[in-house]
């Protein structure tokens, strides 16, 4: 399985809901810290885009495409190896998921549920796989398009947990 998959998986999701009344686009760029179950970890940014397709009893339902980039890279990695060092903590981290999103109308939380595909490395494993995804979303619904403020996610590719806790750079800008 790669990417492609998760791409024709959106389109499909598109199509499919494509006469479906249009609502609000679902927008997200932050910063992110990424914790491994295993305990590597890994800070990075992320990119969120999705669109509310569908209104049913005072419910939005929608698609959105999460993409993660750690800043940490193999080569820091394996700059651990050469130094001996076996139980790093270091972990790099990218990855892009696919959900299908839920959210009370006018409401400021968003449920996900969704698959994600992942690339990482640690000084004990090099995977790339899919896995089940989910995650909570403190959003910002606003005329024409719903913000993402803070969210959690939670991935789990080939037996490794990780959570995924995020803050957009519009909480930060405000906070400035």
């Amino acid at each position: 399985m790669n990417r492609s998959i998760l791409w024709s998986l959106l389109l499909l999701t598109f199509v499919v809901l494509s006469e479906a009344k249009a609502d609000d686009f679902d927008l997200g760029l932050g910063f992110n810290y990424l914790g491994a179950q295993s305990g590597e970890l890994d800070f990075g940014v992320e990119a969120q885009l999705g669109y509310e397709m569908l209104e049913v009893e005072k419910w939005n339902f929608g698609a959105q495409l999460h993409l993660i980039s750690g800043i940490t890279t193999k080569g820091d990695v394996d700059e651990d190896k050469a130094y001996g060092i076996e139980d790093s903590t270091r972990l790099a981290y990218d990855s892009q998921a696919l959900y299908l999103t839920a959210r009370p109308k006018n409401w400021w939380l968003q449920f996900q549920l969704g698959m994600v595909h992942a690339d990482y490395y640690t000084t004990r494993k090099d995977e790339s796989s899919i896995g089940p995804a989910f995650g909570l979303a403190l959003v910002a619904p606003t005329k024409y398009v719903t913000l993402h403020m803070m969210d959690f996610h939670h991935y789990r590719v080939n037996g490794e947990s990780f959570n995924v806790y995020s803050i957009s750079m519009l909480i930060l800008f405000y906070m400035h």
